[in-house]
Parts: structure tokens; C-alpha cells; sequence
């Protein structure tokens, strides 16, 4: 297994959720892993690993602006790269990763990387509010196992039913709306 760049591909604030995974997906890929966000990173960075995940927050069913514009920059740096990404979106249904998961299929066929698929996160901003995230850690496991043997991978989660969903969700929004008063 080659040098593995983790980048966190969101805005500033939305990396804060993404760390804990992160870190968790470093320590199952086991080896050389280095995790950076998309605003310090240069490119001897790129360079230097084989393998780049780009983890991200999904903003409006999309890849976020300053990850677009950061792929725009960097064409070149990506050639022969295999590329892997987790996508995180704040609804229930992982659906609304496609599109986003499609423009980086679409992004390393032009640049000449080898998309090797994705890890899809549903209800992602519950993650560091709820006691299921065991499950989510199993699923990071899988999509490590996949990547140290540079396998195609598919993957998606939403780590409990619907109306476990709402039902934190609504725990969620009153705790919120108490600690404003």
C-alpha cells in the first residue's frame, strides 16, 4: 500500500464533524496516512501519495465551492492518482450524494484519475450527537479494507431507521432551542 492523503474538502466550520472520522479511517487504513484540510494543503502533497480521499460535506447536492475550485486549480496534480471520497450529507437518504459522487467520477476521468468510488454518510450532522456511531465505525472499516487493497468500493450508511432519525433529531432541536434561551 502506497502514501495516503486524507483531505477534509469542506468549509472551515463543517471539517470539525469530519476530524473524528478522519482519524478513525487513518488508523484502519493503518500505514503512511496523512490528513489535511483542503486550506493548507500544497502541492507536494498531492504528489507525494498514490491514493487521495477527499471527505466533504454535500451543500445542496453538491461538491462544495471551495472544493470545486480547488479541483479546478489542481487538474494536473491528479493524473494517475486513485482517487476515493466520503461524502456526508444532512438527510436521511444518501441519495443526495450522487450527483456529487457523479462530478468526481466525471472530474478524474478528465484528469486522467482512477475513481475508485465512494463511502456515503446520511444524517451526517447527528454523528457526534447520537450513540450509534459503531455502526458508521464499521462501515469506515469496510471502505479502509477496500482502499488498502485498492478495490472498487460502493458504500453507504444511514446508521439508524427513520424514526430513530426524527426521533433524535427532535432531541436534537429542543436541546438547541433550550440552550438559546
Amino acid at each position: 500500500m502506497d502514501n495516503i492523503l486524507i483531505i477534509l474538502s469542506g468549509l472551515i466550520y463543517t471539517n470539525k464533524i469530519m476530524y473524528n472520522q478522519a482519524y478513525k479511517l487513518a488508523h484502519y487504513l493503518k500505514g503512511n496516512v496523512s490528513i489535511k484540510t483542503l486550506q493548507v494543503i500544497d502541492d507536494t502533497d498531492i504528489e507525494n501519495n498514490h491514493t487521495i480521499i477527499f471527505m466533504f460535506p454535500i451543500s445542496s447536492q453538491t461538491i462544495p465551492s471551495c472544493m470545486l475550485e480547488y479541483m479546478k486549480k489542481n487538474e494536473t496534480l491528479m493524473n494517475n492518482k486513485n482517487i476515493y471520497s466520503v461524502l456526508y450529507c444532512d438527510e436521511y437518504e444518501t441519495d443526495y450524494c450522487d450527483y456529487a459522487d457523479e462530478i468526481l467520477s466525471l472530474y478524474c476521468t478528465k484528469t486522467h484519475a482512477l475513481y475508485k468510488g465512494s463511502l456515503k454518510i446520511g444524517a451526517y450532522f447527528l454523528l457526534d450527537h447520537i450513540p450509534y456511531t459503531w455502526r458508521v465505525s464499521n462501515t469506515l472499516k469496510s471502505f479502509a479494507s477496500d482502499i488498502k487493497k485498492e478495490k472498487e468500493s460502493a458504500r453507504d450508511i444511514t446508521f439508524f431507521s427513520k424514526n430513530q432519525f426524527i426521533k433524535e433529531g427532535n432531541k436534537f432541536w429542543k436541546k438547541a432551542y433550550k440552550s438559546k434561551k
